[in-house]
């Protein structure tokens, strides 16, 4: 997929769509790929800089997802509905400052995340970036200590 132009939904609720790989698109709309019930694989390339909410809300065979080094955010309920992701992986270094509220909503298999150094204050991140999901423990790479949920 090369089309920076896409549309919110475009591809929402393709249940035979297994995989994608974005190459030359900077840009995925709002719920671009929710509720792609079989997408078990997305490949995005180098440059992708910016993700809308929901985009890949309720894909419930996405296992694992990498962001390149240019994703500046995960927006709101990004993954919400996910329930079969079980790891998320950043490129170091890596660009990313925000979390929205609910990233990980709806996601019991994901019970960790490590976020890049790039993250190295809490003040770009949505209070309620865990709400919603299973995560028990929290690593940020650019701050000195790691946060349980359990301490918060």
């Amino acid at each position: 997929m090369s089309d920076s132009s896409t549309n919110t939904h475009c591809f929402a609720n393709c249940r035979e769509l297994t995989s994608v790989n974005i190459t030359n698109s900077t840009y995925l709309a709002d719920h671009m790929f929710d509720g792609c019930s079989q997408l078990q694989s997305v490949t995005l390339n180098n440059y992708h800089s910016y993700i809308n909410n929901y985009a890949f809300a309720n894909c419930t065979m996405l296992t694992s997802m990498t962001f390149p080094q240019k994703t500046y955010m995960l927006p709101d309920h990004l993954f919400d509905g996910c329930t079969n992701l079980r790891e998320v992986k950043f490129a170091e270094p890596s660009d990313l400052k925000y979390l929205g509220e609910a990233v990980f909503a709806n996601c019991p298999k994901l019970t960790s995340i490590t976020l890049p150094k790039s993250i190295d204050s809490l003040d770009y991140i949505d209070p309620l970036f865990l709400s919603g999901s299973s995560i028990n423990r929290v690593v940020f790479s650019g701050i000195s200590d790691d946060m349980f949920l359990d301490e918060v």
